[in-house]
């Protein structure tokens, strides 16, 4: 069973979604409104805090691509593939 949840921590690290499962998180999600977007500080600690899980990079309609090493960018119509893919 998988547990979806928001993660912020008190200095303001935060991750829109963390998924779950079997007590190991999986995978993070992060939702921009820019199809070019950018990690800030924050997305970077947070997924540092959770031993950097992959992460997905939802955009409203950008194509699918790598941002870096475990980061990709995709659109909400891919968004559900790609996360069936981790899970």
């Amino acid at each position: 069973d998988a547990g979806i949840y928001f993660y912020r921590t008190h200095d303001g690290a935060e991750l829109d979604f963390v998924i779950e499962k079997g007590g190991k998180i999986i995978l993070a999600i992060e939702v921009k409104l820019t199809n070019a977007p950018q990690l800030s500080r924050g997305t970077t600690q947070a997924l540092q805090d959770l031993n950097n899980p992959p992460l997905l990079v939802v955009t409203p309609e950008a194509s699918d691509y790598p941002l870096k090493e475990q980061i990709l960018v995709c659109s909400l119509k891919t968004l559900s593939k790609n996360v069936t893919d981790f899970l």
